[in-house]
């Protein structure tokens, strides 16, 4: 049997084979349904040689972005995360309209956080910085980004073992949802001030 829990913004989460599976109900961490309608009527679906529909590239790596910086605002990240952006911009660099995906950006409000996190990688995983033209540029501040990574690790690995023995999981899930927004307020606030207002009105929404 598999324990499911609710997270405050609305996602579900469960342990499947050792591994955290999350399932959220959108598919870009927007939090405003009106800005995600224009996002959505900014995008164009195509068909795949399978006949899936597909979103297109920009488009999964705004998701991936936006999934990135809602962990920053909140729960934090892992250098798994960075890595997974990384490889996704390389690998999906070649399909990637560059001014489509500024301007999904520019609509989100996350070009400042994205140059943060795309100097990041640039700077610590080693990105090609024409990886995605238009996209990176030079910040000095990335050590505030790897600053959270490190701080948060520990925390999340913790966090993740209490899950899997399901010990007091909705108590526990809340109290360190609401001290972990805390505590990276002054990072969000400067680098997505807009996000981590929403999302924290989303948290007390749901109770934190």
């Amino acid at each position: 049997r598999i324990e499911v829990i609710k997270e405050s913004d609305g996602s579900w989460c469960f342990f499947y084979a050792g591994v955290a599976v999350e399932i959220h109900p959108h598919a870009f961490d927007l939090h405003v349904g009106r800005k995600e309608q224009a996002i959505w009527q900014a995008l164009t679906l195509h068909t795949d040689e399978d006949g899936l529909r597909r979103l297109p590239a920009e488009a999964e790596l705004f998701m991936l972005n936006l999934h990135i910086l809602k962990h920053c605002c909140g729960t934090g990240i892992g250098l798994k995360q960075l890595c997974d952006m990384a490889v996704a911009a390389k690998y999906l660099s070649d399909e990637v309209d560059g001014e489509s995906l500024k301007n999904l950006y520019h609509k989100a409000y996350i070009v400042r956080w994205s140059h943060l996190l795309y100097a990041t990688l640039v700077q610590y995983l080693g990105l090609p910085k024409d990886t995605l033209p238009g996209c990176y540029a030079p910040t000095k501040r990335t050590r505030s980004l790897i600053r959270l990574i490190l701080r948060d690790g520990r925390t999340r690995y913790a966090r993740e073992q209490r899950l899997t023995r399901k010990k007091n999981v909705n108590h526990e899930n809340k109290e360190v949802t609401a001290t972990t927004v805390l505590r990276h307020l002054p990072f969000s606030l400067f680098w997505a001030p807009y996000h981590v207002l929403v999302y924290i009105y989303t948290l007390v929404k749901g109770n934190i």
